[in-house]
C-alpha cells in the first residue's frame, strides 16, 4: 500500500502544555555551588602535514582525501563528505580559502605569502573562544585529543589562552584588585595596563554591563581580568547559574604557547593535574603580584604580597584540571545553537542546491542523525528531558525507529 508522507516529524507523539511542569522548574532555585574551573578559550595553530594546491591566482584547494585531513574535521563532528565542508572565500589574516565548521571554527590556508620555511603552504586552525565553547558543548570535543594529534603531526601552536573561572570570589574581587592597580601597589612584567567600566540601559534602569582589567598588548603574552557574569547578562545569555563570575585569561603566543599545549596534554594524559595547575598558578603571579606596604621601604617589589591573592592563588593550584566543564546540553539549548549557530550554513546550502537536492540533502542527513543516535540511551533521555518538560510524552526506541523507516520512504520518493 503506498504511504503519503506529509511531514517528517520525529517529536510529534504525545502532546499537552508548553508550561513546564512545576518539578522541572527546581534546579532554577537550586544553585549548586560551583566550583573554579581552568577553560582553553583561544587556539591557533598552523601545520603543513595536509597538502595545499594553486588551482588559480586567487583559488587554492586542500587535499580532502588525506586521511590527517579526514581526522582533524572529525574531532569537530564531520562526518559527512569533507567535500561538503562549507567554503570560507574572504581573506583572514592573509589565507585566502578555507572552511568553517559550525559557526565560529576555522581551517583556513592558501595565499601567496602562507608558504613555511619548508616551501610547503601552511594551514591555520582558528578557534576563538566562542568556537572553544562550540567545541566543547556541542561537538563533544576532547582537548587532550585535539592538541595531541596537532602536537604529534608536529604542528605549531601560535596561541593557547588559558582562563581561569572564579565564581564566588571567596578569596577575593576583582574590583579588590582595581584599587590595588589605580594605587599602583602591583608588580608586573607587563608595563601598561587599562581598566575599562561600561553602561547601558536594561529595563529602564542603568546598570553596569562590562568591567575589565587588561595587562600588557593585544599582540603579546596578556593578562585580562574581568566580570564575565556582567558580559554574558549583558548579551542576554546568562549560560552559567551563579551570582559570581570572574575571569582571569591569559594570552600565550609562539613558544609560550607551544609549552602551554604540550604541558596541558602531558598533565591529562598522566593525570598529574598539579603539573599544569602549578605553571598557571606560577604563570599568573608572574602577570600580576598585589603588594601590601612593608614600612618605608619604596621598592614596590620588596612588599608583602596580599595574603588574599595569595590565597586566590593557592586556590587555582588546586584546581582539578580532569573534571568536565561542559554545559549540560538541554533541547532547549541544542535548539538556540542551531538556531543561532547553524542559520548561516543552513541558507548557504539551499542558496547552493535547488529545493528538491535540499530537502534530499536534509532528509538524509537526519536519517544518519537518527541511526547513529540509536541505541544511545544518553541521547534519547536529553529529548525526552525536553520533552517531558513541555508536557509532551517521551519517545520510545519504538516510536525512533519509526521515524527512521519514514526518512527512508521520504528519501525514496523524493529520489
Amino acid at each position: 500500500m503506498k504511504k503519503t508522507i506529509q511531514q517528517v516529524n520525529p517529536v510529534s507523539t504525545g502532546g499537552g502544555s508548553n508550561t513546564p511542569p512545576v518539578d522541572t522548574m527546581k534546579d532554577v532555585f537550586d544553585k549548586p555551588k560551583l566550583q573554579k574551573r581552568v577553560l582553553i578559550d583561544w587556539l591557533s595553530a598552523t601545520f603543513d602535514f595536509i597538502d595545499v594546491y594553486k588551482v588559480s591566482p586567487n583559488f587554492y584547494d586542500i587535499d580532502h582525501h588525506n586521511p590527517l585531513f579526514k581526522q582533524l574535521v572529525g574531532f569537530f563532528g564531520w562526518t559527512l563528505p569533507t567535500s561538503e565542508l562549507p567554503k570560507l572565500t574572504r581573506v583572514v589574516r592573509g589565507y585566502t580559502n578555507g572552511f568553517e565548521i559550525g559557526e565560529h571554527i576555522r581551517i583556513i590556508y592558501g595565499g601567496e605569502h602562507t608558504k613555511n620555511g619548508s616551501d610547503r603552504y601552511s594551514i591555520n586552525l582558528l578557534m576563538s573562544g566562542e568556537a572553544c565553547r562550540e567545541f566543547e558543548n556541542f561537538m563533544d570535543g576532547n582537548w587532550n585529543d585535539l592538541l595531541t594529534f596537532l602536537l604529534t603531526n608536529r604542528s605549531t601552536i601560535k596561541r593557547i589562552d588559558i582562563a581561569i573561572d572564579d565564581f564566588d570570589g571567596e578569596e577575593i574581587s576583582i574590583y579588590d584588585i582595581e584599587g590595588f592597580v589605580r594605587r599602583n601597589h602591583y608588580v608586573s612584567p607587563s608595563e601598561n595596563y587599562s581598566i575599562r567600566a561600561d553602561g547601558g540601559m536594561r529595563d529602564g534602569q542603568r546598570v553596569s554591563t562590562g568591567f575589565s582589567i587588561t595587562f600588557g598588548s593585544a599582540s603579546s603574552s596578556q593578562l585580562q581580568i574581568y566580570d564575565k557574569k556582567l558580559e554574558r547578562l549583558a548579551k542576554g545569555s546568562p549560560d552559567i547559574d551563579s551570582d559570581v563570575w570572574y575571569r582571569y585569561e591569559m594570552r600565550y603566543v609562539d613558544e609560550k604557547a607551544q609549552a602551554i599545549a604540550e604541558t596541558y596534554t602531558i598533565a591529562v594524559s598522566e593525570n598529574y593535574s598539579p603539573v599544569f595547575m602549578d605553571m598557571a598558578k606560577a604563570s599568573l603571579w608572574r602577570f600580576l603580584d598585589l603588594k601590601v606596604p612593608t614600612g618605608e621601604d619604596t621598592n614596590i617589589s620588596r612588599w608583602n604580597t596580599y595574603k588574599k591573592w595569595t590565597k586566590f592563588l593557592n586556590a587555582v593550584g588546586k584546581i582539578n584540571l580532569q573534571t568536565k566543564h561542559k554545559v549540560k546540553t538541554t533541547m532547549i539549548r541544542k535548539k538556540l545553537w542551531y538556531e543561532t549557530s547553524l542559520h548561516k550554513f543552513s541558507a548557504s546550502l539551499l542558496a547552493y542546491m535547488d529545493f528538491k537536492d535540499y530537502n534530499t540533502f536534509n532528509l538524509k542527513t537526519m536519517l544518519k542523525g537518527f541511526e547513529d543516535m540509536f541505541g544511545d540511551e544518553k541521547s534519547l533521555s536529553t529529548i525526552n528531558n525536553g520533552r517531558i518538560a513541555m508536557g509532551l510524552k517521551p519517545l520510545t526506541w519504538e516510536d525512533i525507529q519509526e521515524t527512521i523507516e519514514t526518512i527512508k520512504y521520504a528519501v525514496e520518493i523524493e529520489e
